[in-house]
């Protein structure tokens, strides 16, 4: 089996996300920013939004709330030599509820 490694996290807080569906987008697009911003030159992306992971795939046009994220995203993607945006359960996602936790006690 492969083991990853976590090579650094972020917390932001942002104040005027106008919902907990755009919050996922904005989420992934800091963390592909970071990724280049390290230089990194694979992307595996792994989000429990199936929404946000289908927009990423999609070739259709998006008019949703956050099609500027979409955009975004598909545009810093193409930088990287290999990306993969995956789906996963909920329950595989114990890391991001502790990061987002962390952060909210910060922001106290």
């Amino acid at each position: 089996e492969n083991k990853l490694l976590v090579i650094t996290s972020k917390i932001t807080c942002h104040e005027k996300i106008p919902s907990p569906f755009a919050a996922k987008a904005v989420a992934c697009t800091v963390a592909i920013k970071l990724c280049l911003d390290l230089g990194l030159r694979r992307l595996e992306v792994e989000r429990d939004s199936l929404t946000v992971i289908k927009k990423m795939k999609s070739c259709e046009d998006d008019r949703s709330e956050i099609l500027a994220y979409i955009e975004d995203m598909k545009k810093m993607s193409r930088d990287f030599q290999v990306y993969t945006f995956m789906h996963i359960q909920k329950s595989a996602k114990g890391v991001v509820h502790q990061l987002a936790s962390e952060g909210l006690k910060l922001k106290l």
